[in-house]
């Protein structure tokens, strides 16, 4: 019954999720092994979204590493939980809370022991940023834990690109990058654990930035990204706009840059006329409780999920009493309709 309202429930998030996003493409999907203790990696650029984005992408059931204090809600903690999602204590969340972490990683032994998938963030942390940062080892010790506990398993590791368009705006556009899974094994050695960590990591760093876009330039950063942007250049193709980084000049970005502009279409204008009594406390909640920018799209998409259903019902109901049910429904179609329409044309 459990795995029956999982996959409802997982149907159910793909479409809201592919309702929020003008499109999501995904790439290599079939390379992912459908059987075998697997550690899915992927650079973590946009919160929670990363992690739904696997969760409906992926023909495997994985588990979840989330940062703890997104469990601090009681009623998100039982969807994480849900969801498979297992919660991570970091330094901020206290000295105290680390030691909590040592039954997590042996819950991850214990699922890869058993044949499962785990993702874990590798980067450690989020961050807008194109950019593949320094991996962390705390992935490399569960992988060693595992094995030490797991002599004969094998496991493989599967490193995911995470690629949007604009991560903190909307609407936006997603793409997620599986790579090539390789085996522990290759790279795994008892006697040398100092440089075992450092080959895994070089080798997952190192298809990380194949499968999103790596702006390696610091200092010249924003300016190499305004000049990819304003030349149109999507960010969800990670070859294409890393390729772009690297063939840029000193001399290209002293060029006068095209001027960046996001004129008011009749699309704009029709969704915020549509949609005003939903936008209005949405900037509110995101000028006031949104802690980190990387959290913006997820706490848009988790507003629209819970107060735009309601809004049709309330729509239907009320339109229905007063012109009738059919109208009603036709109406609300409509509205639900042009929405679309606006998200969508993102990617013309």
């Amino acid at each position: 019954m459990r795995k029956i309202i999982y996959q409802i429930a997982k149907l159910c998030m793909r479409a809201a999720l592919y309702c929020y996003f003008g499109n999501i493409k995904v790439h290599n999907q079939q390379a992912i092994p459908k059987s075998g203790a697997l550690m899915l990696l992927p650079n973590h650029q946009n919160a929670l979204l990363d992690a739904l984005l696997i969760a409906i992408n992926s023909n495997r059931k994985p588990y979840f590493l989330t940062r703890s204090d997104v469990f601090s809600n009681t009623l998100f903690r039982s969807l994480f939980h849900f969801f498979r999602m297992l919660p991570v204590y970091r330094m901020r969340d206290g000295r105290g809370t680390l030691n909590k972490n040592e039954a997590i990683f042996q819950r991850c032994t214990e699922l890869l022991s058993k044949g499962e998938a785990v993702v874990i963030f590798p980067e450690a942390n989020h961050n807008l940023v194109r950019r593949v940062r320094p991996l962390s080892k705390g992935f490399t010790r569960i992988l060693f834990q595992t094995i030490e506990q797991n002599h004969d398993l094998e496991i493989l590791l599967m490193p995911v690109g995470m690629n949007y368009y604009r991560a903190a705006a909307f609407p936006d556009l997603a793409s997620v990058y599986y790579g090539k899974p390789f085996p522990l094994s290759t790279l795994y050695d008892p006697d040398d654990l100092r440089n075992a960590i450092i080959r895994i990591k070089g080798a997952v760093s190192d298809q990380l930035k194949t499968l999103t876009t790596h702006i390696a330039e610091e200092e010249a950063y924003e300016q190499i990204v305004t000049y990819l942007k304003n030349r149109g250049v999507k960010f969800q193709d990670p070859g294409i706009a890393s390729q772009a980084a690297r063939d840029l000049t000193l001399k290209d970005l002293k060029t006068e840059p095209v001027k960046q502009t996001h004129p008011k279409t009749p699309l704009n204008i029709l969704f915020y006329l549509l949609n005003f009594p939903m936008v209005i406390p949405w900037l509110w909640i995101k000028r006031n409780h949104i802690p980190e920018q990387e959290f913006t799209s997820t706490f848009r998409f988790a507003y629209a999920l819970l107060v735009y259903p309601l809004f049709y019902l309330l729509a239907f109901l009320f339109l229905g009493s007063e012109i009738g049910y059919a109208p009603a429904l036709v109406c609300v179609a409509l509205h639900f309709g042009a929405n679309q329409l606006y998200i969508k044309s993102i990617q013309l």
